[in-house]
């Protein structure tokens, strides 16, 4: 499937929007045992788009992001990888522009943004059908120590999407490491984390 990069660009004056596809048929690796395990597929980039960073969280621009993600037909966007600063401010209403996403990957996030992934969809959706529906891959990369409400949300995020039956069954928290921590994270919430999804990877 497709993977979308959104990011900041000149010096935070926009964000940017690349649209990538995988470099090699990674379904075709798996399926005849090719792809070594913990092996990550690399993207080539086909395509992007920007738009001022000042306009994030206009109505305007979220209607345009809506529309050009049905006119390029990025509904079927399956790999999301996002700043969590750039999502924060932003209309919650743009997470359904990709209900397809399978793998959501977003750096130095924040409870709130974490928790958008507890609930159903904002709007007329109906209330048993969470945020990206499909999710299976949840990964967190931030090499600062992460705080007790983050940890907290998380825990909730995985136990509220077990409840509506779209349980999380990749959880991976990426990059640095402190003295007795994982990623910034205690060991004693990584073992939390751990009896909730069937997969977890710490680095």
């Amino acid at each position: 499937s497709l993977k979308l990069d959104i990011t900041e660009g000149r010096l935070g004056e926009v964000m940017i929007f690349r649209i990538c596809t995988p470099t090699f048929d990674e379904d075709f690796f798996l399926a005849h045992d090719l792809l070594p395990q913990g092996r990550e597929n690399d993207w080539t980039q086909i395509f992007s788009f920007e738009i001022d960073l000042d306009m994030r969280d206009d109505p305007n621009a979220i209607e345009a992001i809506q529309q050009f993600s049905v006119m390029f037909q990025l509904v079927d966007i399956g790999v999301l990888e996002v700043d969590d600063e750039l999502l924060e401010p932003v209309d919650p209403s743009v997470y359904t522009c990709f209900p397809a996403v399978h793998s959501l990957c977003i750096s130095w996030p924040q409870a709130d943004t974490i928790r958008v992934l507890e609930h159903p969809p904002p709007g007329s959706h109906s209330a048993e059908t969470l945020i990206y529906p499909s999710l299976h891959t949840l990964s967190f990369m931030s090499s600062r120590e992460w705080d007790e409400e983050e940890v907290d949300a998380i825990v909730d995020v995985l136990i509220s999407r077990t409840e509506y039956g779209s349980p999380i069954q990749v959880l991976e928290i990426k990059s640095g490491a402190h003295p007795g921590m994982s990623q910034g994270v205690a060991q004693e919430n990584l073992k939390t984390f751990g009896e909730l999804v069937p997969t977890l990877y710490a680095s």
